[in-house]
């Protein structure tokens, strides 16, 4: 029994860092991002140091929206006024 709940804890803690490192601004800036429904930045987007800042996605100096959530494939976004959700998939990382 004992082995049982280590295992469930071992894979919990690996289901917790990977959903942890897929919301870094590491992962998401090293990925391209493409428009899928909802709220929308751009058709395609590549995020550096200018158009995201932490969790906020900027147009040159205004904030228009924040990051939610990250799982690899999709990216999902908020619109800061309206607070419309945004969905963009996942197209690879910048080298491509």
């Amino acid at each position: 029994m004992k082995n049982k709940k280590k295992y469930f804890l071992s894979i919990a803690l690996i289901i917790i860092i990977v959903i942890s490192y897929l919301n870094t601004n590491f992962y998401i800036k090293t990925m391209q991002w493409k428009y899928n429904n909802g709220f929308h930045v751009g058709d395609w987007i590549v995020f550096d140091d200018a158009n995201l800042n932490y969790r906020t996605i900027y147009d040159g100096q205004k904030p228009i929206g924040k990051i939610v959530f990250c799982y690899g494939k999709g990216l999902i976004i908020k619109d800061i006024i309206t607070s419309e959700k945004g969905f963009y998939t996942n197209k690879g990382d910048e080298s491509n």
